[in-house]
């Protein structure tokens, strides 16, 4: 795959690829348009990424508050560590854990996956 990506950049020529491996899409790709049903859902420029998501691990005392609920997604939660996507300004996901008073949080990583996950119906963590 690598050689093929290669070769195309020489000629700035623009491919088609169809694949479920994200990983591999985000260090091929500049553009990703996703689909869903046949029906296109959703276009990524890689770049702008980090600018309109955000990844978070909170820790909470209990459990996460319900305020915060309708403004991410949660990824993943185990016990009482959420890791949560939120969309939008990085300050603007940060004023908003901190609102909510954690333990403990921190920015992660974001990957094409999470956004995915978020974005076209992956499964959203419920208490």
């Amino acid at each position: 795959m690598r050689f093929l990506v290669d070769e195309v950049s020489k000629e700035e020529m623009t491919i088609i690829i169809a694949t479920h491996r994200l990983d591999e899409l985000e260090t091929l790709s500049d553009q990703i348009l996703v689909m869903k049903d046949g029906t296109m859902k959703e276009t990524f420029q890689l770049h702008s990424l980090q600018e309109d998501y955000q990844k978070w691990q909170v820790v909470y005392q209990e459990s996460m508050p319900e305020a915060l609920k309708a403004d991410v997604h949660i990824l993943n939660q185990t016990g009482r560590v959420y890791s949560l996507l939120f969309e939008g300004e990085q300050e603007e996901g940060k004023a908003k854990i901190e609102a909510t008073e954690p333990l403990l949080y921190e920015a992660l990583p974001l990957s094409l996956e999470d956004i995915f996950v978020a974005k076209l119906g992956g499964e959203q963590i419920a208490e």
